[in-house]
């Protein structure tokens, strides 16, 4: 009897979607695909190199998402050594942007100041900006 429940149960989630929450977020130069299923694991994805990559340390909190260990992208004083943290508030119901800041993780992050890259210690914000909530994704 407890196996015929079992096989019914396992038959019920299959049946229907378990996606409670997928959120795509644009900000500025990342595209997070953030997943949160009722039933299994939350999952956090990024775009990049024209494809989706999962995300191996995240932390989904009630007010953020916090993404860890990601290539910065900088337009000036790049280097691909750098690694940041990604922290993004939460999207409020009804709105359509939400607040980010990326903050260093390592050694090998700068910033520009006057046309000078300073370097940047361990734990400071390197960028800030906004993230877009997409209601359609149209990546070409």
């Amino acid at each position: 009897m407890k196996n015929i429940l079992l096989i019914i149960s396992v038959l019920f989630f299959f049946n229907f979607p378990i996606n409670a929450k997928s959120e795509f977020l644009k900000c500025d130069n990342f595209l997070f695909n953030i997943k949160m299923p009722i039933v299994g694991f939350d999952k956090v994805y990024i775009y990049k190199k024209n494809q989706w990559v999962k995300v191996k340390k995240f932390d989904i909190t009630e007010k953020q998402y916090l993404i860890f260990n990601l290539e910065a992208y900088l337009l000036k004083c790049e280097n691909e050594k750098c690694k940041v943290n990604i922290a993004i508030s939460k999207v409020a119901e009804g709105k359509s942007y939400t607040e980010y800041r990326s903050i260093v993780n390592n050694d090998f992050c700068q910033i520009d100041g006057s046309n000078k890259c300073f370097k940047r210690n361990i734990g400071e914000n390197l960028q800030k900006g906004y993230c877009s909530r997409l209601e359609k994704l149209n990546i070409n």
